[in-house]
C-alpha cells in the first residue's frame, strides 16, 4: 500500500483549537471535535503525557477471567480478523466495558509500535484517560469510529489509525469494543467495515449463548439469510419481548440505547 499524503487540513484543525481555542467546525469530523472539546473539559494536556498506568500480571489475569465469556463468543473473531492484520500490519484489541485492552493480536511488527504507545493487554484506553481514541470515544458516543492520525488528542497517538465498534449484549447493554488499529501513514479503507461485521457475527453468537431460556423470533426478508448475522432477532420470554437486535441489524452505527428503546417500545405496543 502507498503512504497517505499528510492532511494539511488536520495540521491546521489541531493549530486553530489547540493553540487558538477556536472549533474548527467541519475540518474534522463532529464526533472528533465534540471528543476534543470533552477532552479539554476534563483537563486533559495536550503537551503531557498521558496517565495511564498498566495492570499488574495478576489483575489484568482477573480481569480477563470476569469477562472470559465476552472473550470466548469473540474468540472466531479476534483469530479471523487477527489473520488478515498480519498481512495488513494492524492488530486487532478487544477490550470491556470500561476500555480496558484484554487481548491484542495481529501483526508482530505493530503490536511492538502500538505498545510503545501503550496500545496493548492491560492498560485502559477510556476517553478520561488517554484522550480522544477510537476504543474510548466509541465507547463515550456508543456507536461505530474511526479516529485517524492527527485526530488523536494525544499528539503520540498519532502514529495510529484505529477502527471500533461497541459490542452490545441482546439487550442493548455495552460489553466492550472490538478495535482495529495500524499505521497512520497507510490507508485503512475497509476497516471500519470489517470490524462491524465481525461484531454482528459476536453479537448474533451473544443471542445463541446469552438467552437459552427465551423464544427467539428471527426476522429477515431473504430467508436465506435467516440464521445468519444479518436476521433480526427477537427475544420473549414468558410471552415478554425483553430483548432485540433489529435496529443493530438495520443501522450498524446507531447507539446502544436504541435497541433497549426498541425493546421497552415493542413491549408497551404489545400492551405488556
Amino acid at each position: 500500500m502507498s503512504p497517505l499524503a499528510p492532511d494539511p487540513r488536520l495540521g491546521s484543525a489541531r493549530r486553530s483549537f489547540f493553540e487558538r481555542g477556536a472549533a474548527p467546525v467541519g475540518a474534522v469530523p463532529e464526533a472528533i471535535l465534540h471528543s476534543w472539546q470533552r477532552c479539554q473539559r476534563h483537563g486533559l494536556l495536550v503537551d503531557a503525557q498521558p496517565a495511564a498506568e498498566p495492570l499488574t500480571d495478576n489483575r489484568l489475569r482477573e480481569l480477563r477471567q470476569r469477562r472470559e465469556r465476552l472473550w470466548r463468543q469473540a474468540r472466531p473473531e479476534l483469530d479471523g480478523l487477527a489473520a488478515e492484520m498480519t498481512h495488513s500490519g494492524s492488530i486487532v484489541l478487544l477490550t470491556d466495558e470500561d476500555g480496558w485492552i484484554l487481548d491484542a493480536e495481529g501483526s508482530a511488527g505493530f503490536l511492538d509500535k502500538a505498545g510503545r504507545v501503550a496500545l496493548m493487554p492491560g492498560m485502559r484506553w477510556d476517553e478520561g484517560t488517554v484522550g480522544t481514541n477510537a476504543i474510548g470515544t466509541a465507547l463515550v458516543d456508543g456507536r461505530a469510529l474511526q479516529v485517524r492520525g492527527g485526530e488523536h488528542y494525544f499528539a503520540p497517538h498519532g502514529i495510529l489509525t484505529c477502527s471500533a465498534v461497541p459490542i452490545l449484549d441482546p439487550y442493548g447493554q455495552c460489553l466492550g469494543v472490538l478495535d482495529v488499529s495500524g499505521d497512520a501513514r497507510l490507508p485503512h479503507v475497509h476497516a471500519l467495515a470489517l470490524v462491524r461485521q465481525a461484531v454482528a457475527q459476536i453479537e448474533h453468537r451473544g443471542f445463541a449463548d446469552g438467552l437459552a431460556d427465551c423464544e427467539l423470533l428471527r426476522l429477515h426478508h431473504q430467508p436465506a439469510l435467516l440464521g445468519s448475522a444479518r436476521e433480526g432477532v427477537l427475544g420473549f420470554r414468558g410471552g415478554r419481548l425483553v430483548a432485540a437486535n433489529l435496529v443493530r441489524a438495520g443501522s450498524p452505527g446507531h447507539r446502544p440505547h436504541a435497541v433497549r428503546s426498541a425493546v421497552r417500545t415493542t413491549a408497551v405496543a404489545a400492551g405488556r
